[in-house]
């Protein structure tokens, strides 16, 4: 039995093992830090890790377990269905949290209206998405939901992050000007994220992908690039809200120079 189809889809598998140990272990630096200095604030981000991280590895766990069961032809085609669709549905849940710490953050905890619609939809991917791949059926629409309300609430994170930053004063406070800034990029590298997948289902049917050596049979460099983004994201949120000890001296120092 071959274990990868192709190159992309090995170099995909080791990519999401080192990026979800990865986010993990940012995820255990935010609960250290929590548990030093309680704070609800970074517990919802801890929760948004968490789930994040969780998208990124369930992937590989799973495919190591389809494989060692021997699943081929469309028992493989039903269980990798199954898999994506669950490792969007923990994505759903962090962008949940997400929009509860960009609430906290950005509005001090004043919840708008619309704001619950996106929590309850993406909540729904999960339990909604996963009923339907076991069943048998086309899942395309709730990724969709998935993927357009996503976008939304990264742009949202991007346009807050620049509206409060453009209040802060960077003499006055360097760290939180730089922390805020740190924010508004991880929503950047969110898109980026989601983009690459999307791009993934893309180069499925278009054969140019293939001609110029993007795509090998089911898999393209697109999903490689979509973990590394997702654990770029988990730093960046790390950094720009957490702010350990040495980038607070780095910042400021650059400051003063």
């Amino acid at each position: 039995m071959v274990y990868f189809d192709n190159f992309y889809q090995e170099m995909a598998y080791f990519a999401s093992i080192v990026v979800g140990i990865f986010s993990y272990y940012v995820m255990a630096l935010m609960f250290k830090r929590n548990q030093e200095k309680k704070s609800d604030v970074v517990r919802t981000l801890t929760i948004v890790v968490l789930f994040l991280s969780s998208a990124v590895i369930i992937d590989p766990l799973l495919f190591t377990i389809f494989r060692l069961y021997g699943l081929q032809g469309a028992s493989w085609d039903y269980a990798t269905n199954v898999q994506s669709t669950f490792s969007f549905g923990l994505a759903g849940i962090a962008n949940a949290f997400l929009v509860t710490f960009l609430i906290k953050v950005f509005t001090e905890g004043k919840y708008p209206w619309y704001s619950y619609i996106f929590i309850i939809l993406e909540l729904a991917i999960l339990p909604v998405g996963l009923t339907l791949a076991i069943i048998g059926q086309d899942t395309l629409p709730i990724l969709l939901v998935l993927v357009v309300t996503s976008l939304v609430i990264y742009a949202v994170q991007i346009i807050a992050a620049i509206r409060l930053r453009r209040r802060i004063k960077e003499r006055n406070d360097p760290i939180a000007y730089q922390g805020v800034l740190y924010i508004g990029i991880s929503g950047i590298f969110l898109i980026a994220t989601f983009v690459s997948f999307v791009l993934q289902e893309v180069a499925k049917q278009v054969p140019d992908f293939v001609t110029i050596g993007l795509m090998q049979g089911e898999s393209s460099i697109f999903i490689t690039l979509g973990w590394i983004f997702a654990g770029i994201t988990a730093y960046y949120l790390y950094v720009g809200y957490i702010i350990p000890e040495w980038i607070k001296k780095r910042w400021a120092k650059k400051v003063l120079n």
